[in-house]
């Protein structure tokens, strides 16, 4: 709202003072307006987050295009559409070398290598269109290339859906859960787990100490733990105390654990 009557008064402003300006000229200022009003905006508020610069991406999109259309033999507006192209070229080789170290990679691969290869084809066409001094024609290679790869990639969403958040997560534990007759859910100091209830239906208690979780342990029923890895890597101590319980399911980020049976009494007397 305070943006539309900045861009109200440069348009008018600008039509009283260039009548005969081409229009191209005329929208180049207001979207850099909208643009600059925007951020400058979002800077003075407390709260800064991403997508409050959702409405700002489209203007952008448009000034953009405005100012390539003026420079497109430019030796930088080539060189901008030639690093990506040669980046979408080398992507596909280089995960066929490093699939290995991609986390489920083999889950998903049957989707993920033709995403890729459209993306190369993609940027093949745009070294193409460059070499032949069109550089409109590379653009629109380079956009279908994206394009390709998110359409085709999209395909591997339900099954990377068990690999993100905690739906999956949630839904081995509950079945762990019926299966014990268990009633306890807790999670360890990351606060985003509360919103788990959705899945659960019922409330899950967050523990912020070794003592509580050492309380917890000693009961004769068990109880399931949520835990994020990244308390475990920079609290010694906790990864230690985890150490004693055998994981039940992970993802890498985010784990959860059968606590407070009789043989992990057994194990810490032990100790």
């Amino acid at each position: 709202m305070v943006v539309c009557p900045l861009v109200i008064i440069v348009y008018s402003t600008d039509l009283e003072k260039h009548p005969n300006q081409d229009d191209q000229h005329r929208f180049r200022k207001i979207f850099l307006t909208v643009v600059a009003t925007s951020i400058l905006l979002l800077s003075a508020i407390s709260a800064k987050l991403d997508i409050y610069l959702l409405p700002i991406y489209p203007f952008t999109a448009y000034l953009c295009s405005i100012l390539l259309m003026k420079n497109l033999n430019d030796i930088i507006v080539k060189a901008s559409m030639a690093i990506p192209a040669i980046l979408f070229i080398l992507i596909l080789p280089a995960t066929l070398l490093f699939n290995h170290k991609i986390p489920h990679f083999e889950d998903y691969s049957f989707v993920a290598y033709p995403a890729l290869a459209l993306q190369a084809f993609g940027g093949i066409m745009a070294i193409r269109w460059l070499y032949l001094n069109r550089p409109l024609k590379a653009v629109a290679a380079i956009s279908s290339g994206f394009l390709g790869l998110v359409f085709v990639g999209s395909l591997a969403i339900p099954i990377l859906n068990r690999h993100i958040g905690f739906g999956e997560m949630v839904r081995t534990a509950q079945q762990t859960a019926n299966a014990n007759k268990i009633d306890r859910y807790m999670y360890y100091k990351f606060n985003a787990a509360a919103n788990m209830d959705v899945y659960i239906d019922r409330k899950i208690v967050g523990i912020s100490t070794l003592e509580a979780l050492d309380s917890i342990n000693r009961l004769s029923s068990q109880s399931i733990l949520f835990v994020r890895s990244k308390e475990i890597r920079n609290e010694k101590e906790f990864a230690l105390w985890l150490s004693f319980f055998k994981t039940q399911w992970t993802n890498g980020q985010y784990s959860w654990y059968l606590i407070g049976n009789k043989s992990s009494q057994d194990n810490f007397a032990n100790q």
